[in-house]
């Protein structure tokens, strides 16, 4: 399942969303070793005129540690690589 985010990368203290084409309750950040960071509740946004997709928001404006991270989400289920979620989050 997707999840979209900025692929340049977020400021540390500006604001950070992911945008999930699909209903989902909760989400969290995990680092480069797989720990949770942070972990947040979504937000249901409702239907996206351009794509028709139902749309929830993952807001993680909050956290402000620099790193590399990933997005996963309760409708994420892990691949056989085991790289479910979105990589490329970097916090500038």
């Amino acid at each position: 399942m997707a999840i979209f985010v900025n692929q340049l990368g977020y400021q540390r203290h500006g604001e950070k969303r992911a945008v999930l084409p699909y209903d989902c309750d909760c989400f969290w950040l995990l680092d480069e070793a797989g720990e949770v960071c942070f972990e947040g509740e979504t937000k249901r946004f409702g239907e996206d005129k351009a794509s028709g997709e139902r749309v929830t928001e993952a807001d993680f404006s909050s956290f402000t540690n620099q790193g590399k991270y990933r997005v996963k989400t309760s409708r994420i289920i892990e691949d056989p690589a085991g790289e479910g979620g979105a990589w490329g989050i970097a916090l500038l």
